[in-house]
């Protein structure tokens, strides 16, 4: 709710995950439990301002401000930055700056997350762990 949205509700940052519900569970699974870093739809931008370095996801980039969702604490702020006082950005490869946070959810209960993704399609099909297996 802070960072995805669904059906148009929620988070600004990322785009509407009622896509991905035409995937796989397995897909589905594996981008929740090891999310691709980098991310080409959603690049890191490291900004360094006076010596302290921030990453996040880029909102806005020109020559006169970058803006970036810090993504350090929830809800996500949107910070903004000015080149012309020597502040320096740089596309980062390294892992994203939010992490998923798993240890609290059981497999079932990642099932159930997955289920109601799935929803968004119109699918109905409970989803259990054995559907993470690969396909």
């Amino acid at each position: 709710a802070l960072c995805h949205t669904s059906k148009e509700r929620g988070g600004p940052i990322v785009p509407d995950l009622t896509a991905i519900a035409k995937r796989t569970p397995h897909a589905i699974y594996q981008s929740i439990v090891k999310p691709t870093v980098p991310n080409p739809d959603y690049p890191v931008l490291t900004v360094t301002d006076h010596g302290k370095a921030l990453s996040g996801i880029p909102k806005l980039k020109t020559d006169k401000i970058v803006q970036l969702y810090d993504l350090s604490s929830a809800p996500p702020v949107l910070r903004s930055f000015y080149p012309a006082d020597g502040v320096k950005t740089e596309t980062s490869t390294a892992s994203a700056p939010y992490a998923h946070d798993l240890s609290g959810y059981s497999k079932d209960e990642l099932a159930a997350l997955i289920a109601f993704l799935k929803s968004a399609a119109g699918a109905s099909k409970d989803v259990t762990p054995q559907d993470f297996a690969q396909p």
